[in-house]
């Protein structure tokens, strides 16, 4: 997706940030990046770590970046549509969270710095972008830092069919017309799906912790879904 229907997606949420995200017209965003709230894969897997420099990838609305400043982080938030970073710019306002937003195409971002958290959740990226992001993103991870990296897991077949009925906040006018379009849809979001191994095979110089699917509420609809969960930590040493 573009940043125009990033746009889109993120302009037609209604004004109250209502936590599940159900719209009249029977469109549902469904996606954490929209909640209030941090995900629950990030409260459990940060819980506990010492505080220093965060980035997060692909912030959306700007739930996660904020509880992690509100838990002592500096957080830089990156997202590429500019809809979803003045709303999470209020949202932070209105927490009293400092976070520094950024617009940003992570597609060619430089990223500069070292990190002591890397946060990917969610992206929408093929599988060269993805690549290439993780590579950047591991390079600017600090000696003793982690990386985790949460995405929709290749075997979630219910989300890839969301998508393609326009159940995930796009407009009408975005959902294929005909078989052609669909096939072309269906490929390109079937390019954005995870595997476990396929991330951690991403991650050069890093150590693997945990790299796994697992069945996970990340939309906070109360359904659960597979989802791939990679966390990989820079050893102080050096290399993984």
């Amino acid at each position: 997706m573009e940043r125009d229907e990033w746009n889109a997606l993120w302009a037609k949420d209604g004004p109250h940030d209502r936590h599940h995200h159900d719209d009249h017209d029977g469109s549902d965003l469904r996606h954490h990046h929209g909640s209030t709230d941090p995900d629950e894969l990030l409260v459990r897997l940060v819980d506990g770590q010492p505080v220093g420099r965060a980035l997060e990838l692909g912030c959306g609305l700007g739930a996660n970046a904020i509880w992690l400043a509100r838990q002592g982080w500096q957080v830089l938030a990156i997202d590429l549509s500019d809809v979803a970073i003045d709303r999470a710019r209020k949202r932070a306002k209105d927490a009293g969270a400092e976070v520094e937003f950024q617009v940003a195409d992570l597609r060619d971002q430089q990223l500069t710095r070292r990190y002591d958290l890397v946060t990917l959740f969610y992206l929408h990226l093929s599988a060269a972008e993805r690549q290439s992001l993780l590579e950047r993103a591991a390079q600017v991870l600090a000696p003793g830092g982690t990386l985790i990296f949460v995405g929709h897991d290749r075997s979630d077949t219910d989300w890839l069919e969301r998508h393609l009925h326009g159940d995930h906040g796009q407009d009408q006018d975005a959902k294929p017309t005909n078989d052609q379009a669909r096939q072309a849809r269906q490929a390109e979001l079937e390019a954005t799906l995870t595997r476990p191994d396929e991330v951690a095979a991403e991650l050069p110089g890093l150590h693997i912790e945990r790299a796994e699917a697992v069945n996970h509420d990340a939309h906070g609809s109360g359904e659960e879904a597979a989802t791939t969960v990679v966390v990989a930590i820079r050893r102080s040493g050096g290399s993984g």
